[in-house]
């Protein structure tokens, strides 16, 4: 540390990154579309706007045995607005991003919470034996 004025100093600092420990390269992997073989839901406007802006589908049967939290989860709805809910009671698309859990949303999945332009919403069922 070296101090040129009264009340200021400058300091160097040094940092050592370790190589990450995977390795990338390009790929010519072709994009494999999802909905492909599966059936197409449609979303229903649940407010003035489209239904591609403020849509749910109607309820769409969970795989045998799924649970959320521990609860039976059979059915669940789509949003354009980036959740999925377990609760086919929810009337309205219409959501805000805010803090979870906010004692309604415990039921919801929100992995892309935002407007979802162009949305197209499939259920497809597939396993590996």
């Amino acid at each position: 540390m070296e101090s040129n004025v009264a009340g200021l100093a400058t300091f160097t600092i040094s940092i050592k990154v370790d190589p990450p420990f995977y390795t990338s390269h390009d790929s010519a992997t072709a994009f494999d579309d999802a909905c492909t073989g599966g059936t197409m839901l449609t979303l229903v406007a649940t407010s003035s706007f489209p239904a591609q802006d403020e849509g749910l589908t109607a309820a769409v049967n969970a795989p045998a045995g799924f649970q959320l939290f521990g609860v039976a989860a059979p059915q669940f709805l789509v949003s354009s607005n980036g959740f999925i809910s377990f609760d086919t009671t929810l009337t309205s698309a219409v959501g805000f991003p805010s803090t979870m859990p906010d004692g309604s949303g415990e039921v919801n999945v929100a992995a892309f919470w935002d407007d979802l332009d162009n949305i197209v919403v499939c259920s497809k069922t597939w396993a590996r034996s």
